[in-house]
């Protein structure tokens, strides 16, 4: 069974609580006998807790899928892996288009992913901005974008898809112009660009024009959340289709093992 449980959620913070510590001991090296009895100690609440029990079964195969490949077992990948994950399911327990604009925020708000885990996807090009992939599925897409300085784009909107972008590192101009103007994506906007800095979220509702640039004198890297139709390939660093999973998860649904699309640059 898959669980769509909030689980990074406010109201499952023991559940994510208990989850996230599981991670924390089962990825070290070495494990005390202190360890060792907390790690006994979740395992047999699981007993008795059907979702604890999925999500610990979870991260196990995460963890076993990376012991596999000969690499060595990383906190920061399984949890993010994790919240990935939690977000995918909690956004296709319904057909997208009943996914609202308020949800859609909310539940990428609660998305929290590890520096150490995005830093590997921060890439440039002095040419033009640089996108690089961390997860795709038919509905959501998360990638990276690295943009110099001066570097931008001109007004459009993502269709039928939500966005939502997050700024990691930097400061991001962002505007959104009068519909018509998105007629004429060369013409700058007659409304003002909105200054975002680190750790600061902007959402994009379906069919919303925008535009956003690096102004500043240093780099920016924003993290996108796009649910819908996943971006084309232009300025793509590697195609998605060929980088190599770092998962491999369980559809029960199709009964066959789902290669998640979560690379390793």
């Amino acid at each position: 069974m898959n669980y769509h449980v909030n689980l990074f959620g406010g109201s499952e913070q023991q559940l994510a609580k208990l989850v996230t510590e599981y991670c924390r001991l089962v990825t070290q090296p070495e494990l005390s006998s202190q360890d060792a009895q907390s790690i006994t100690e979740i395992v047999s609440y699981s007993r008795y807790d059907q979702e604890l029990n999925y999500w610990l079964c979870q991260a196990d195969q995460l963890i076993d899928y990376q012991l596999s490949t000969g690499a060595i077992p990383d906190y920061d990948l399984v949890v993010s892996s994790l919240s990935i994950k939690n977000l995918a399911y909690n956004l296709t327990r319904v057909p997208s288009h009943q996914v609202t604009f308020e949800t859609f925020k909310e539940l990428v708000t609660q998305t929290k992913l590890k520096h150490r885990f995005l830093e590997q996807y921060i890439s440039f090009n002095k040419q033009h901005f640089s996108r690089k992939a961390i997860f795709q599925t038919t509905a959501l897409t998360i990638y990276m974008i690295g943009w110099k300085p001066g570097q931008g784009t001109t007004a459009h909107h993502h269709g039928q898809s939500l966005d939502a972008i997050f700024v990691y590192k930097g400061e991001m101009t962002h505007r959104f112009p009068n519909q018509d103007e998105c007629l004429e994506p060369d013409k700058m906007p007659s409304r003002p660009g909105e200054l975002f800095g680190e750790n600061e979220l902007v959402c994009i509702d379906r069919k919303q024009c925008h535009l956003m640039a690096n102004n500043s004198s240093k780099n920016l890297v924003t993290l996108h959340f796009r649910f819908g139709t996943p971006p084309d390939n232009i300025n793509w660093v590697t195609n998605i289709s060929e980088c190599k999973p770092a998962a491999i998860w369980s559809n029960s649904n199709a009964h066959i093992e789902e290669i998640c699309s979560l690379m390793n640059a």
